[in-house]
């Protein structure tokens, strides 16, 4: 499935993470820098990034998460429902791809897709508050966009 990132993804990705110059351990421990950018093997970030190069590293993050899932993915999709799995695997990574929700959006049972995004809630073994919030929105994304809305 051919994809480039809407606007509405990108600024949805931004809320969602907010920015951050430096390192810094996210809820689950991993060490994190820009719109949440989990920093990979051999990449240093000593000094303060800025918004414009952590806007790059979100663009190519975005690309990179997107393809396990998207290329999974065997039926039509409008943009909204696109945008939310893809939010949903910026945050999830891997996982995402193996998920029920792959199966549900492939048999075309769009309404088990929101619920099944609803039981992603855990960070550090823990249910956060951030997380039911995000993936709220991410099943409200994906319901909107069932009928061709967008």
């Amino acid at each position: 499935m051919a994809f480039t990132p809407s606007n509405e993804l990108i600024r949805m990705l931004k809320d969602y993470e907010a920015f951050s110059s430096t390192t810094y351990l996210d809820v689950a421990g991993l060490q994190t820098i820009g719109y949440g950018h989990l920093i990979l093997e051999g990449e240093i970030f000593n000094e303060p990034i800025t918004m414009d190069f952590a806007h790059k590293l979100l663009i190519s993050d975005i690309t990179r998460k997107a393809a396990p899932i998207l290329n999974r993915i065997s039926v039509p999709l409008t943009q909204k429902q696109v945008d939310a799995l893809v939010s949903f695997a910026y945050n999830v990574g891997v996982p995402a791809s193996d998920s029920q929700i792959i199966q549900a959006v492939n048999r075309k049972d769009h309404l088990h897709v929101p619920r099944e995004m609803l039981s992603w809630i855990n960070a550090g073994g823990k249910p956060r508050k951030g997380l039911v919030t995000r993936r709220l929105k991410e099943a409200v994304l994906y319901v909107e966009g069932i009928n061709g809305n967008g």
